[in-house]
């Protein structure tokens, strides 16, 4: 689900780049299973969810997996994608979060961004 009239201020490129990060860690440590994108506006903030069905994080291991290099070796990968993304979002005002949850059991991705006033111009938007 996606709000109507969503935007948010920031770089699209690195969206792009922070999303595709985040379904490729889907893929990789929840193969197969189903992925749902939420984004909506809350407060002044646009809230981009990525969550999968897969068996979640190791509990405790929330802020870990956002560090260089921390990897699941048995799932591959470099340890630097969450990490890359997480500063990405840093240098756009937002931030990165994740945390496992349950009913169905996996992992939730949230990144948040400044919202844009939709009654604004897309060039006036970008440029405040």
């Amino acid at each position: 689900m996606v709000q109507n009239g969503l935007r948010a201020r920031g770089d699209s490129a690195v969206l792009a780049q922070v999303v595709t990060n985040l379904l490729a860690n889907c893929e990789r440590h929840a193969p197969g299973a189903p992925v749902a994108i939420r984004a909506v506006e809350d407060e002044g903030k646009v809230l981009i969810e990525v969550r999968d069905q897969g068996p979640g994080l190791p509990a405790g291991a929330e802020e870990e997996v956002l560090r260089r290099g921390v990897r699941d070796e048995s799932a591959g990968g470099t340890g630097l994608g969450l990490y890359i993304s997480a500063h990405l979002l840093e240098g756009q005002r937002g931030s990165l979060v994740l945390r496992s949850v349950g009913d169905p059991t996996g992992c939730v991705a949230t990144v948040t961004l400044p919202a844009v006033d939709a009654t604004l111009p897309v060039s006036d938007s970008l440029s405040r």
